[in-house]
């Protein structure tokens, strides 16, 4: 019942008749406040440009991939430009698939989980000068980090709201309300300077505070913290990041904060400056992956494009060597080999991905991938079969789009028809659509209806001008406009990236036929990259045997000069190995140090247990009060091998609470190794 209302409202707008369908879209959106669909529908509905932008990013929120959204809130923002901006959208090329990060707060989130991992034991060594030069191994533990998941408190969400612009009852104005929100977390001023409370202890209270305690989930928010930090410290390079963060939630999603969007360039230098300062982590990288996607959807030619995508390729390996891998990684590797035109060896490591890893076969992007590098290849069986599976594993629409698209590509006209009529039915707001539609219908001969199409296409968005201008140049050239046509193909061959490869093509003989000289050549490789192998990336992704208890068993080995800090997580099997010359004569003494804080309202913590093995066994040392410990190993040199490494695990037993604690190995004469613990049940 509740579905044939969204399906009424949907009828009632393409008759234009809005009015009627607010009331229906409202009394929807306050029973499925989740619901994407309805909301999107409401924002075309609603006049008002301040509630049409916020239904759309309320439709970001809940879909970051939602191409609908972000074409129309670009719309939005262009047709206000006489106004401040207040958050320019970017649409991605394409969808990843969802099995990358696809929603901003489990961003936030992720990004608070390992930046406490590595952010509050840095601190005391960072406050007054710059922290000494590192080297990490780029090995962690495989079980992953525990992420802190925060929600609001249902009393935050109460707060004094505008007028509503409707008023027909009490549900509809209810559900009004949600779009003029009041902010769910505000920011409380920092503690005053204390003679007798240093940087480290201010700064620590800042991240205890506002990840823990409250959670920092808007942008403005997090972007006060960072500064604060900065002041305090300014040499502290995760402040930078999350600083960058911040703003590039807002160049991405949009906020409803006092922060405007800046330029991509002044993103790109604080994650400069926090790589520079260090401690370099794997969000960092991951970070920037996404920031160089921006550029590319913000570029025009993919001469440049190739760069970025470059650049993105360099960054998406580091993160994954940092310890940011995730199942959906392998897409993305062979994504970007397509986007770089090495699309046989996308189509090579998409098939060996799933040999060797065989639950991926089950998600619909690993099939739509292997349908664009089919594409790419001018394979188009293939292609068609692939992304029939992609539909058929996932009811997604974007699969639908690049079903319709592929259609095209290959000739089959009469099915790509009958496929576009029936997406356009439910989405009569697609540029995409009626651009494909405006190709389909110049190769049956209807000019006149591809010229309404391409119009109809540039009014709802001015993306995708490369798929776009290839059709115009070809409805010109069958129309006898030459030197249009000639313009037109030559800026089409200079946009499109390799996914649509026989579009290209066929632009570049267009050129050829017409005597014309393409407006670039083909892009040089700048970079040299390494592609993990499928095997690499799976291995980061297989949990650990359990340890064995012998000297020489298989754990994360941590080799660093300076000092180096990872995150960890419950049953972690490591080792630790000094580096530069030290071996077992070096042994002084070896301390156990246990200098951790609980949140006032936690109490109690159980205890934490580390094994230390030699050769000839093992020992295990106990610790029933995380505040604070310190345990002098007796006779050190029996845990530490030749080369100086020790090996030890780890485990804990903790109440149902959040509790932090840091855990150090400290070797008289060398530098202490950390380990900044985030349990939380």
């Amino acid at each position: 019942m509740d579905h044939a209302k969204l399906s009424e409202a949907s009828r009632l707008i393409q008759q234009g008749q809005k009015a009627k369908a607010i009331p229906i879209l409202l009394e929807f959106v306050k029973e499925h406040p989740t619901n994407s669909r309805a909301w999107l529908l409401l924002g075309y509905s609603l006049d008002d440009l301040h509630r049409k932008e916020k239904c759309y990013k309320r439709v970001l929120a809940l879909d970051p991939d939602n191409q609908k959204a972000h074409d129309l809130l670009s719309s939005l923002t262009r047709s206000r430009q006489v106004e401040p901006a207040s958050a320019p959208s970017s649409a991605p090329g394409r969808p990843r698939g969802g099995q990358r990060r696809s929603s901003s707060i489990p961003l936030v989130l992720g990004l608070v989980a390992g930046l406490l991992g590595v952010a509050l034991p840095l601190l005391y060594a960072s406050v007054t000068a710059p922290p000494p030069d590192f080297i990490v191994d780029l090995a962690r533990s495989s079980h992953g980090v525990v992420v802190l998941t925060l929600s609001p408190t249902p009393e935050s969400a109460t707060a004094t709201q505008s007028p509503t612009a409707l008023n027909t009852s009490t549900a509809t104005a209810t559900a009004l309300r949600l779009l003029d929100a009041a902010p769910t977390w505000t920011l409380t001023p920092p503690p005053a300077a204390d003679s007798t409370r240093g940087k480290y202890d201010r700064m620590r209270d800042l991240l205890a505070k506002y990840f823990l305690e409250e959670g920092i989930t808007d942008p403005e928010d997090l972007y006060t913290l960072a500064d604060q930090m900065i002041d305090l410290n300014p040499e502290f390079g995760l402040a930078y990041l999350l600083r960058a963060k911040a703003l590039f939630l807002v160049q991405d999603y949009g906020s409803n904060s006092a922060l405007e969007p800046v330029p991509l360039s002044a993103i790109e230098n604080d994650l400069g400056i926090a790589l520079d300062k260090g401690p370099v982590t794997g969000e960092v990288y991951a970070l920037r992956y996404r920031l160089w996607g921006e550029y590319l959807v913000k570029g025009d030619y993919y001469y440049y494009k190739y760069r970025h995508s470059e650049l993105r390729m360099q960054d998406l390996i580091m993160s994954i060597h940092m310890g940011q891998a995730l199942p959906g990684d392998g897409l993305l590797i062979s994504s970007l080999l397509t986007h770089l035109g090495r699309c046989q060896e996308s189509v090579n490591y998409l098939l060996e991905y799933r040999r060797q890893y065989p639950e991926i076969g089950e998600y619909g992007s690993y099939s739509s991938e292997l349908a664009l590098a089919y594409l790419c290849l001018e394979e188009f069986p293939k292609a068609i079969d692939s992304i029939q599976i992609a539909c058929e594993l996932c009811d997604i629409y974007d699969f639908q789009v690049w079903q319709a698209i592929i259609l095209y590509e290959s000739e089959n006209y009469v099915e790509a028809a009958a496929l576009l009529e029936e997406l356009l039915a439910y989405n009569p707001y697609d540029a995409t659509l009626y651009t494909v539609r405006a190709g389909v219908r110049v190769a049956e001969g209807d000019y006149y209806g591809a010229h309404d199409d391409l119009d109809l296409a540039d009014w709802l968005d001015f993306q995708n001008q490369g798929y776009r201008n290839y059709i115009r140049g070809e409805l010109a050239y069958r129309e006898g406009s030459m030197d249009q046509a000639g313009r037109y193909f030559q800026e089409a061959e200079a946009i499109l990236s390799p996914w649509h490869n026989s579009i290209k093509l066929k632009a570049l003989e267009r050129l050829q036929e017409l005597g014309l000289e393409r407006l670039y050549p083909d892009p040089v490789p700048n970079l040299e990259i390494e592609v993990p192998s499928p095997s690499a990336l799976i291995a980061r992704l297989t949990p650990p045997e359990a340890p064995d208890p012998a000297f020489n068993a298989n754990p994360t080995v941590f080799t660093y000069a300076g000092t180096g800090w990872q995150y960890l997580v419950q049953d972690s099997y490591i080792a630790f190995k000094p580096a530069g010359p030290y071996t077992v004569e070096d042994v002084g003494s070896l301390w156990l140090v246990f200098d951790g804080f609980e949140l006032e309202e936690y109490v109690n913590a159980k205890q934490i247990e580390i094994t230390l093995y030699s050769p000839d066994g093992e020992e295990t040392f106990t610790h029933n009060d995380l505040t604070f410990g310190r345990f002098k190993v007796p006779n050190p040199e029996r845990f530490v091998a030749e080369d100086g490494t020790i090996y030890l695990y780890w485990k804990y037993e903790v109440p149902d609470q959040i509790l932090l604690s840091n855990i150090s190995i400290v070797v008289e004469g060398t530098d202490s190794f950390g380990f900044w613990v985030i349990i939380s049940e």
